[in-house]
């Protein structure tokens, strides 16, 4: 086992290609230096250390590319954090130089170290097998529907850039990758070191990463053209240090490590001080902020609660477990958008209109056109809260491209899985969305619930104190991914109330059962229960007849 040669936290945080040369002065093995990195800087997570390296934004991103392409910025690296969601895994590996000879001595070229050697010094390497080494090479983008909480817990308290330089001519947003072109963004090319841990990633994977800043020409699957062939658009680059898998739920993270945790079953971890006396006064504050912003249903609340809740726990033959999508019509007036952004760390509101879904640059589904991956506006991460907007939907003629959205859309609520669209072929990536519909009348997308709303008073923006929606978010993230067993026996109670239903109502079938199933799933977890009981069940029925007499045409 090779010792960790500690480095000092100054010259991690200013000096990175420093921190790289003293490790490489000391051992000259690179999988050593990537180990020991990768450590030392996974170190600095929770301290006031990690606050001090500066988090890209797109307000930031020119004025440190301009520091890192600077004579010092050259020398010693400007070491930045960032938490993206990967657009494109296409790109695969990359052959580059780790190591060169330098004035009679062997130095280390990785991590973008190599910015600081001659070009002839790179000829002589590429002559050679034992300077070359492979990476792999990413596209990221600023994670898509952030909402603001989120940003300034990812954020943390990271200094600003006290110089800003202009006139930069590097491309830092790439709408065609930007799933949502409307909102700032950054787009950046992700070198990683470790490729047996880079191969784990997937397309839409959130990572959160601490590496060095520079700037790089945008890669391409084109290899055989020449550089006067091929139009050269340079973009960031992040050479990674240390990175982990940081998915949407764990944005909370930083509520959870400060939890009690109660002693029944899968109760919520409490923050402190906990704000509510107990985990139902938890549950039903929650539901009253729901449902003031949909004019006090709380039919419709408590609906909207279990969908925040659910989460796919397994795909079987095609069909998805856990997952429950919700149709809410009678929306011509709501708060509900922002209050799902104070709840959520991830919220997108996808319009419907023909306009919108005939536009060709609006795109829903994922496509391939050589040399790049053009995002998709439903490519986002697991765990994003999407709100359909129905309401702008008129008649009229959807053109080719508005067949290929609805039925990307429609792919999503079914299946749960994005299309990607090959020039030849079409592949479907596997999504965890949490999918909500608003509309006037009935939506004419396949949905699992459809709850007409009925408001009992004006929707109001509700407000909360800023414990209450700590709390809430902790409650949101842990019950979301909390296990639940059915033990045989309840089982055999259901199975036997739907033979009984089926008796006094021949019209309750499979469809209905399976409805009733997820409710109640979700139900139990949103009470932190570990297993479904007969009450459970009971209030899940009740449920779906109050929703279903809704239904029902009037006398």
């Amino acid at each position: 086992m090779v010792p960790t040669n500690e480095l000092d936290s100054a010259v991690l945080l200013s000096q990175p290609r420093r921190a790289v040369d003293m490790l490489w002065a000391t051992h000259k093995d690179s999988h050593v230096i990537r180990r020991q990195l990768d450590q030392q800087y996974g170190d600095l997570r929770g301290t006031r250390d990690w606050d001090q390296i500066p988090y890209l934004t797109p307000s930031n991103v020119k004025q440190l590319l301009t520091a890192s392409q600077s004579t010092e910025g050259r020398e010693n690296g400007v070491l930045v954090r960032w938490q993206c969601m990967i657009q494109d895994t296409g790109l695969g590996f990359e052959l580059y130089v780790s190591s060169l000879n330098h004035q009679g001595r062997r130095e280390c070229a990785m991590y973008g170290n190599d910015i600081k050697y001659a070009e002839q010094e790179f000829d002589s390497t590429l002559m050679k097998d034992d300077g070359m080494a492979e990476r792999a090479v990413f596209f990221g983008v600023s994670l898509p529907g952030m909402t603001n909480w989120a940003h300034e817990m990812a954020v943390g308290s990271t200094p600003t850039v006290a110089e800003a330089l202009e006139h930069l001519h590097v491309d830092v947003t790439d709408v065609n990758r930007a799933p949502l072109s409307e909102d700032p963004s950054v787009t950046a090319v992700i070198k990683m070191y470790d490729l047996e841990e880079a191969e784990k990633l997937k397309t839409t994977d959130v990572i959160d990463l601490v590496g060095i800043l520079g700037i790089d020409a945008q890669p391409t699957v084109d290899w055989h053209l020449s550089e006067e062939e091929a139009a050269i658009q340079w973009m960031p680059s992040i050479h990674v240090l240390h990175w982990t898998h940081t998915p949407l739920h764990s944005m909370t993270q930083a509520f959870l490590q400060q939890v009690s945790v109660p002693e029944t079953e899968n109760a919520m971890p409490a923050p402190r001080p906990f704000p509510f006396a107990d985990q139902d006064a938890l549950r039903s504050g929650l539901i009253d902020y729901l449902a003031t912003a949909l004019g006090n249903d709380t039919l419709a609340a408590e609906y909207v609660l279990l969908v925040l809740l659910a989460r796919i726990h397994a795909r079987r033959a095609g069909m998805t477990v856990g997952s429950i999508s919700l149709n809410l019509s009678g929306m011509v007036d709501h708060e509900l958008l922002p209050v799902l952004e104070s709840l959520m760390p991830a919220v997108v509101r996808q319009p419907l209109s023909l306009a919108t879904l005939n536009d060709p640059k609006h795109t829903l589904f994922v496509r391939h056109e050589e040399p790049n991956a053009y995002a998709g506006r439903l490519q986002l991460p697991n765990g994003t809260c999407v709100v359909v907007d129905e309401r702008e939907m008129q008649e009229g003629k959807l053109q080719d491209h508005g067949i290929k959205n609805i039925s990307a859309l429609a792919s999503v609520l079914q299946k749960y899985s994005l299309p990607y669209v090959l020039p030849y072929s079409e592949l479907h990536l596997d999504t965890d969305l949490i999918m909500l519909i608003v509309s006037e009348g009935k939506t004419f997308l396949p949905v699992d619930v459809h709850v007409p709303l009925h408001s009992t008073q004006a929707s109001m923006a509700p407000s909360a104190s800023v414990e209450a929606l700590q709390t809430w978010r902790a409650y949101l993230a842990r019950t979301r991914h909390n296990s639940l067993a059915i033990p045989e026996s309840m089982s055999q109670h259901i199975q036997d109330d739907f033979v009984e239903r089926r008796r006094i109502s021949p019209e309750f079938n499979q469809e209905d059962l399976q409805r009733c199933l997820s409710v109640a799933r979700l139900l139990a977890l949103s009470h932190g229960h570990a297993e479904l009981t007969p009450d459970i069940w009971r209030r899940a029925v009740s449920l779906d007849e109050a929703r279903a007499a809704r239904l029902a045409p009037p006398p």
